[in-house]
């Protein structure tokens, strides 16, 4: 008994020593810390209850978000104030974007930006009008110099809190160490209350290669719904089968005490076998590489709306030396290289932190008593379905996928490609790397186990390479795409497919869908499509289909015959008619009111059904003299407080707006006014 006694605490004893081990791992990266020589003490931003709505480096459509949102309760006319002693050495209004805002220079190499302002300081809301007034516009970017950029004290008033250029109430608040690099102000000097750990939901396991898989299948495949259980640890439960280089992303978000709002965690880090494998930590990014986040972050599951995934994997071109450490990538072939053991350690800015825990096995091995669990990405088709064969273009592969009964696929006829198995939605799954001489023409064959075609597709494929120009054109010819060098990431393929179902008669022609949607582009490229005649009517512009929005306007330029835009990403193209012309309704003043001279405000809404109105097509008139009136683009509103006086006596005014696609609308007013 006392043998039996002690081999048990000899073996708790290892076990314990394991623990340590695994958990303190023995070389994990380590980020570099945030610049210590900036010691400027700063004070909250705004005269609230410090709390956030947004945090630093949260996904947006093609950028880091740059800062922090403050929470102003609703509220708009919160004072701002200096966070330390500083000068004033910017002074930017816009109708979208940051709407109005200012940049405060503290001393110590950085600037303090406030932004989606409601109005300025006085000393500074004096210089903004004499630009507007002198110049007759409403966008301003003044820069100051020495004695001219205004002197602000600690907890003077700067500005107050609005929302222009945006929605919902609240500060922007950026810290930049000069004018290309933005930092975190968590990390920066700023420390909001928070005792709340982040929140692992989601995670993500990725196949990097056509010969790699996760649980037998090509494809990404995704673990939701993390379980947290009493030892605190969120692990997803069965062991994970895979074979070859895979990746792992996952969906997390963080929340500080005070607000219920989602924020993005501050550092990611991975361990294999309790090596440190990768560390994601956002302590500040260039804003040359804010269009990297479609890298730092999985792309393809951002656009199959699946969350804006954290890869804690390198992917070509993922340049964020400053914010990713390692390449993350987990590579399991043989038998000796399983189970390995994974841990992430998620962390906010406090450093409350959440641990994940999974396994992976190998998926080559047969095993009765590992349940598979977790789900592919696709169930049944991929990005396209041709015929009866299924063919979705990944990183630089094709998976190929057809009905059972399909024992292998002939691609043009000469190279032959043996199945990868059976998925688990039934499906028959190949993957295929394009040979370097590949020229895009596609022919597939499924055979049967006795060699016969039990399916075929062709399709013609364009390849991009990361290095030269690229162009492709549809079938018909009446689509071209130019792709100019470092427009893509890494080498990869795309095809175009007429959608003859979205055709509208003199209304919406010539659609092309443009696959795949979900690899991202590192610059634009531009899209042409032939125009519907050489005497074609005016109103025809180049839009993409949003599924939740609708058809949104890219740009109308006219090249002999062709309707030509520039495109940030694949989507499906085609040609909109626009006829409608602006809609303006003027609210105040009203027809022959009497208004007195310091009641005077000018208040429109400004809509068009189709392309949209932008900046540079208003104009609004008082008696012949233009105005420097505000564009309220998130609420279609054209507005303009008079800040000079309106003399006694009648008076005009007279708006004008032009569409994206030059249709024009012009309404007018007259009223009275009476001194006061």
């Amino acid at each position: 008994m006392s043998i039996l006694l002690n081999t048990k605490i000899v073996l708790l004893i290892i076990q314990l020593v394991f623990v340590v081990l695994y958990f303190v791992p023995a070389a994990a990266f380590t980020a570099e810390p945030p610049d210590s020589s900036l010691k400027t003490e700063l004070l909250w931003p705004v005269n609230a209850i410090p709390a956030l709505t947004s945090s630093f480096c949260e996904f947006r459509a093609r950028h880091f978000h740059a800062g922090i949102d403050v929470k102003t309760y609703g509220q708009i006319g919160v004072p701002c104030v200096a966070v330390a002693a500083g000068r004033v050495t910017r002074i930017k209004v816009t109708p979208g974007g940051y709407g109005k805002a200012v940049y405060l220079d503290i001393g110590d190499g950085r600037v303090a930006v406030y932004a989606h302002l409601d109005r300025f300081a006085p000393l500074l809301t004096d210089i903004l009008h004499r630009e507007q007034e002198m110049t007759a516009k409403y966008s301003q970017d003044i820069f100051l110099e020495g004695d001219q950029a205004p002197l602000f004290q600690p907890g003077e008033i700067i500005a107050y809190s609005g929302r222009s250029g945006t929605v919902h109430p609240h500060l922007h608040y950026e810290l930049r160490k000069g004018w290309d690099r933005t930092l975190n102000p968590l990390t920066n000097g700023y420390a909001a209350e928070d005792t709340i750990p982040p929140t692992p939901t989601d995670l993500a396991v990725t196949p990097l290669d056509a010969f790699s898989t996760v649980e037998n299948d090509c494809q990404p495949r995704l673990y939701e719904r993390l379980m947290r259980h009493q030892d605190g640890i969120w692990r997803v439960g069965e062991p994970i089968g895979i074979y070859g280089r895979v990746g792992l992303s996952l969906d997390a978000y963080d929340r500080a005490n005070g607000a219920e709002n989602q924020l993005s965690a501050y550092r990611f880090e991975l361990f294999i076998s309790g090596q440190g494998r990768w560390v994601t930590q956002y302590d500040e990014f260039n804003y040359n590489d804010t269009r990297q986040i479609e890298v730092e972050r999985d792309y393809r599951l951002w656009r199959c709306q699946k969350g804006a995934y954290h890869r804690l994997y390198r992917v070509p071109g993922n340049r964020l030396d400053k914010m990713v450490f390692g390449d993350g990538v987990i590579t399991g072939q043989d038998s000796t290289d399983f189970p390995i053991q994974v841990r992430i350690r998620v962390s906010d800015a406090a450093d409350n932190q959440s641990i994940v825990e999974l396994t992976f096995a190998s998926d080559r091995k047969e095993d009765e008593m590992r349940a598979i669990v977790g789900r592919p990405l696709w169930s049944s088709n991929g990005n396209s379905r041709w015929g009866t064969i299924e063919v979705t273009l990944l990183d630089g592969f094709l998976r190929l996928s057809a009905s059972p009964g399909v024992a292998g696929f002939r691609i043009n006829h000469n190279w032959h490609l043996d199945l990868i198995t059976r998925s688990v939605e039934g499906l028959v799954v190949g993957a295929w790397k394009p040979p370097a001489d590949f020229d895009g023409k596609l022919n597939i064959l499924a055979v049967n186990k006795n060699g016969d075609i039990a399916a075929s597709v062709e399709q013609k494929l364009f390849p991009l390479f990361p290095d030269r120009m690229n162009t492709a054109a549809s079938a018909d010819g009446k689509m071209t795409i130019n792709i100019p060098p470092q427009a893509v990431y890494d080498t990869t393929y795309i095809s175009i497919t007429p959608i003859s179902n979205y055709d509208v008669k003199d209304w919406i022609q010539s659609v092309y869908k443009v696959e795949p949607l979900d690899q991202p582009l590192a610059a634009a490229v531009n899209i042409s499509i032939k125009a519907p005649s050489e005497n074609s009517p005016e109103g025809w512009g180049l839009y993409y289909y949003n599924p939740r929005k609708g058809w949104i306007f890219l740009d109308n330029e006219d090249h002999q015959g062709w309707i030509s835009a520039s495109t940030a990403s694949w989507e499906r193209f085609g040609l909109v008619r626009d006829l409608d012309k602006p809609r303006i309704r003027i609210q105040r003043p009203l027809p022959g009111q009497l208004i007195a001279a310091n009641q005077l405000r000018i208040e429109s809404s400004v809509t068009d059904s189709t392309s949209g109105i932008i900046a540079e097509g208003l104009a609004m008139k008082l008696d012949g003299k233009v105005l420097p009136a505000e564009w309220d683009a998130p609420m279609r509103r054209f507005i303009f407080h008079p800040w000079w006086n309106i003399p006694p006596g009648k008076h005009n005014l007279e708006i004008t707006a032009v569409d994206r696609v030059g249709n024009r609308s012009v309404q007018s007013v007259a009223f009275q006014v009476r001194p006061y």
